[in-house]
């Protein structure tokens, strides 16, 4: 398991993003992307809307990979329809639309909100 604690910044979507590309390293480059994408898209919705202390995680599932997002707000997401004027709103439908599962859970101080990928077939790692 990863695990990395952040500060409620705009500045650590960037190092959630750079986190998770580093730890994926070796994996393609299609799911490295996609794993960076979605997280960004959770760790920005926790430190705009949650405004706390985060604490992304990743665990290896063995068949698949669940990227987490815990934050301190009980406050569960709820994805909504953006419009198509809307600059905001799309993160949560675009996790659950590219991503094989996702979830958020209401924990003793805060909530969880979690995704996971399908790991790329062996022979697909880069060099």
């Amino acid at each position: 398991m990863f695990e990395l604690n952040l500060p409620p910044l705009d500045a650590s979507v960037s190092v959630a993003r750079h986190a998770v590309a580093g730890m994926l390293g070796g994996q393609c480059l299609e799911f490295r992307e996609m794993a960076v994408f979605l997280i960004s898209e959770l760790v920005t919705n926790a430190v705009t809307h949650a405004k706390t202390p985060l604490r992304l995680g990743v665990v290896d599932l063995g068949d698949a990979m669940r990227f987490e997002v815990f934050d301190e707000s009980p406050s569960l997401p709820l994805p909504r329809e953006a419009g198509p004027e809307d600059e905001h709103g799309r993160g949560l439908f675009l996790v659950s639309s590219l991503s094989r599962s996702w979830g958020c859970e209401a924990r003793l101080q805060g909530k969880l909100v979690w995704f996971e990928l399908g790991k790329p077939p062996l022979g697909s790692e880069e060099t």
